[in-house]
């Protein structure tokens, strides 16, 4: 019995200490990712300055970033990881392959769904913010497919969080900083302006977060693909449940508190900073889902 009690001890020991190390990884890659935070913030003011440049892009970056709150983090840390994980407890891998396949066409088709409509809309969903119509426009519509590719790469963040792997998720944030303070610096004297280009650089950060996590995926062994609509969204389909849990959570106070003060008149780019500053002392807390 004793031997029992010993070796129980030790495996505890051995979680306790892993958990540690896991917490100390992410706590340093969530640090690193808020600095390279200010670092974009500052690229950005170097290419744009305060006129109407940086208007039209913190404009245009914001609205697929606060529908991205919607469809990624709210609803894989709420609703995505707490079920997956009941899944992975109860070993049956084929239920667990018709949960993943479903999730990822449900959100393909959703997010598919939400960029399309949202580029065709553009025209009337800036006339809300008072920017320079034309061109955040077209900004708008480049960084929109930023929506697609970021809930991708959350899908992909919640089943590695679910299996214990975190490193690959803590580095995503910082390869999207990285692409958003080089592509502008590598591809800005191509194009018509620099803000055409801080939003290439925006939708490449969030190509490079999908892909780096996809390695770590494939690894889990799991094997998960687009499956027919209608067993997707059918009534048996566990994804119905899924939606209900994610939909009461699906705005957080931060949330509603970011979309008010985007129709205040104070300047865009200055809140922008102010965020970004108000975050920095919160690099050493582990979240679920940071992207920078």
């Amino acid at each position: 019995m004793s031997e029992i009690d010993d070796n129980q001890k030790a495996s505890d020991s051995g979680e306790e200490k892993q958990m540690v190390r896991d917490a100390g990884m992410l706590s340093v890659l969530t640090m690193v990712s808020r600095i390279l935070g200010l670092v974009r913030e500052m690229t950005k003011a170097v290419f744009l300055g305060t006129g109407v440049l940086s208007d039209a892009f913190s404009v245009s970056f914001m609205i697929p970033n606060f529908m991205r709150r919607l469809f990624a983090e709210n609803s894989i840390s709420v609703a995505f990881i707490p079920t997956f994980k009941g899944y992975l407890h109860d070993k049956d891998e084929k239920a667990t392959k018709q949960f993943l396949s479903s999730s990822l066409t449900v959100l393909l088709i959703l997010v598919g769904s939400v960029v399309a409509l949202g580029i065709a809309a553009t025209p009337w969903i800036v006339k809300a913010f008072g920017s320079d119509p034309a061109e955040t426009i077209v900004l708008t519509r480049i960084m929109f497919p930023f929506l697609a590719l970021v809930s991708i790469a959350a899908l992909f963040q919640g089943i590695l969080n679910s299996f214990g792997v975190f490193a690959p998720s803590g580095f995503a944030p910082i390869l999207f900083n990285v692409c958003f303070i080089v592509v502008p610096w590598a591809i800005s004297r191509w194009m018509p302006n620099p803000a055409r280009a801080m939003a290439i650089g925006v939708v490449t950060g969030g190509m490079a977060q999908a892909l780096w996590q996809l390695p770590a995926v494939l690894k889990t062994g799991i094997r998960f693909g687009f499956i027919s609509p209608r067993a997707a969204f059918s009534r048996n389909s566990c994804n119905i449940a899924l939606i209900r849990r994610a939909h009461p959570k699906l705005l957080s106070d931060r949330d509603r508190s970011i979309f008010v003060s985007a129709h205040l008149p104070a300047p865009r780019e200055s809140r922008a900073d102010r965020d970004q500053m108000d975050s920095l002392p919160a690099g050493n807390r582990i979240s679920p889902c940071t992207w920078g």
